[in-house]
């Protein structure tokens, strides 16, 4: 078991229980089998002002192996819901005053969504933090769910209208879509009497700060 683990790299035994042991040497395992190259977990640099002026939230992208078959599960959002009937994972914000960390609000949606059991997910690696437009950090998180069939889930209605899951040899075998989306960021607003209002550069400087704009792309 050791001499296994030992040879991918990111994973340490020493001072490790039997437990962590089986931890580690099972991670291994799963990461070979979905050829995750990365053995270490991914280092995602601070983001300034994460916790304080970003609506933080977590999700979880869950692999279940049904028939011996690696199987990515999305869930279809429930109509009476915001965002309704659209496909997605796992997710939710997180709560300071019972997530401790990203990674167990992740799974902690998981569990209230999906009807699933605590001790059944298992954390197979961290992806990064996907800063959206709107203000929005999404920390993101790859789990094994371990069930035989999407009968075993037992999805929470009020969210989730129903469950399905995908080989993931559908998605290598494809070739992926691309949408571009073009993104505006205004310096000023418009008000009611027709007034704009700067916020960035303030109006006095605003023509200075066009011409010098201006002149540097000349």
């Amino acid at each position: 078991m050791p001499r296994l683990c030992e040879k991918r790299r990111g994973c340490r035994l020493a001072g490790k229980s039997l437990h962590q042991l089986k931890e580690a040497v099972w991670a291994c395992r799963l990461k070979k089998r979905l050829k995750l190259h990365n053995g270490s977990v991914a280092v995602c640099p601070e983001i300034i002002g994460k916790g304080s002026k970003y609506i933080n939230t977590a999700v979880l992208f869950p692999i279940v192996r049904i028939n011996g078959e690696d199987q990515i599960l999305f869930e279809k959002r429930s109509s009476n819901i915001p965002q309704a009937n659209e496909i997605c994972l796992p997710a939710g914000r997180i709560d300071k005053s019972i997530d401790a960390t990203p990674q167990q609000a992740a799974i902690r949606e998981t569990c209230e969504e999906l009807g699933i059991d605590r001790a059944k997910i298992r954390i197979i690696e961290y992806l990064g933090t996907i800063v959206a437009p709107l203000g929005v950090a999404v920390d993101t998180f790859i789990a094994e769910i371990e069930i035989n069939s999407l009968s075993d889930i037992k999805y929470n209605v009020a969210e989730v209208h129903s469950v399905f899951s995908i080989p993931i040899q559908w998605f290598q075998s494809q070739e992926p879509k691309e949408y571009h989306v073009r993104l505006e960021i205004h310096p000023f607003h418009v008000g009611g009497s027709g007034e704009a209002e700067y916020y960035l550069p303030v109006r006095a400087k605003a023509s200075v700060v066009c011409r010098v704009v201006k002149g540097a792309f000349a």
